[in-house]
């Protein structure tokens, strides 16, 4: 067929050289000024048609449809072909500009880190520090007995309208000993004057103790732990009367001596009844290192109710940066992530440290640089009591 369409093509072409040769001799120059007034016109005369000879103009269509359709094939063919690349040339552009938009919206989207990080600047995480710098108002030390009977728990009491008083208040927190889930505060109704270096406290005269050596050992260490990190370094005792003080199995006890400093390691209690937990103290050997504190801090013994506030697979490592700093390097074979477990185990840290006489912290391995209130890229104050309670008096 196409052999076919060749010869009639050349056919036809032979047929149109016989056509007589048509030649305009007008001059050029001429012929474009003609033109120029031409289209100056405001007006255009109406073009003159030219009349081709019928003949030629029969034979100019009919050789227009010979040769157009075969042109109009591979043109088609062709611009297909030009279309199709283009379409792919134009997929893997949208593809590149498609990977390219991910990209970008993954390099958007901040770190595990990052996100935990920022989730939790709004978090409302329990905190059981009382530090200087946010210390907005003053504070009286209510030490309460915990349910085990063995250990002591101190509060940082302030009240909403800012009025201290040790009686009133020490009263008004014993009535809550249950939903604290404490046995209550040894020191409840006791009037105490400070003077100095010396402090008063003054028992009402049908004061009465739970009997026994525990009882007496309580009280004996809730005095201690009401004027720890004081100036305070004498407490005299006595009773509203006058009479000197009879502290049980101590006997008549009319002056304690208050040490500058305790060495402590700080434990959970955690009493089932209640959803209420809080740091206690537990006592150290005074010549004890703070990497022994710490070893007494991770194990589980303690007594009843009391846990360990490291999680399980946590170690710590102290190394004191100068008499002020410690660093604290903390290593686990466990994933932390910035919760509630992590603040209590850095807040018994502080504690501890505190105990020690440091007054900032640098901790160092865990994987997340902040913390509720705590920046960890820089070193923590230490505080200056534990267990912030509010109370309302009214």
């Amino acid at each position: 067929m196409k052999q076919n369409k060749n010869d009639r093509r050349k056919e036809l072409e032979k047929d149109l050289e016989k056509f007589p040769f048509i030649q305009d001799h007008q001059d050029k120059d001429e012929l474009y000024n003609k033109i120029s007034l031409q289209m100056m016109e405001e007006e255009p005369k109406k073009r003159k048609l030219v009349i081709m000879p019928i003949f030629a103009l029969v034979a100019v269509l009919f050789l227009t449809a010979l040769i157009l359709p075969p042109i109009l094939i591979d043109q088609s063919g062709e611009d297909s072909m030009d279309i199709a690349t283009e379409s792919n040339e134009g997929g893997e552009d949208n593809s590149e500009t498609l990977h390219d938009e991910q990209s970008a919206e993954l390099s958007q989207i901040p770190s595990e880190m990052e996100v935990t990080e920022r989730d939790m600047d709004g978090s409302e995480l329990q905190s059981y520090l009382v530090f200087e710098k946010f210390k907005e108002n003053p504070f009286i030390i209510a030490v309460a007995a915990g349910m085990n009977g063995e250990q002591i728990i101190p509060f940082a009491i302030t009240t909403k309208d800012g009025q201290l008083n040790y009686t009133t208040t020490t009263t008004l927190v014993a009535e809550q000993a249950e939903e604290l889930g404490v046995a209550g505060f040894p020191l409840q109704g006791t009037e105490i004057n400070r003077k100095g270096t010396e402090a008063d406290i003054i028992f009402p005269e049908d004061f009465q103790m739970a009997g026994g050596s525990s009882s007496d050992v309580m009280l004996h260490n809730s005095i201690e732990q009401t004027f720890q990190n004081s100036q305070v370094s004498q407490v005299n005792l006595k009773y509203k009367d006058g009479r000197p003080f009879e502290m049980g199995n101590f006997g008549t006890v009319e002056s304690l001596t208050i040490a500058s400093s305790v060495k402590v390691s700080y434990k959970l209690y955690n009493y089932p009844a209640t959803e209420s937990k809080f740091l206690v103290p537990i006592k150290i050997d005074e010549n004890a290192t703070i990497e022994e504190a710490f070893q007494t801090m991770i194990d589980n013994e303690g007594g009843e109710y009391i846990d360990s506030a490291i999680p399980a697979g946590v170690s710590l490592k102290g190394e004191e940066a100068s008499e002020e700093l410690l660093s604290v390097t903390i290593t686990t074979s466990n994933k932390l992530e910035p919760d509630q477990q992590s603040i209590t185990m850095i807040e018994a840290v502080l504690a501890t440290a505190a105990s020690f006489g440091y007054e900032h912290v640098q901790l160092q391995g865990l994987p997340f640089r902040s913390i509720d209130r705590y920046d960890l890229s820089n070193p923590l104050e230490t505080p200056v009591a534990v267990n912030p309670l509010l109370m309302d008096t009214n």
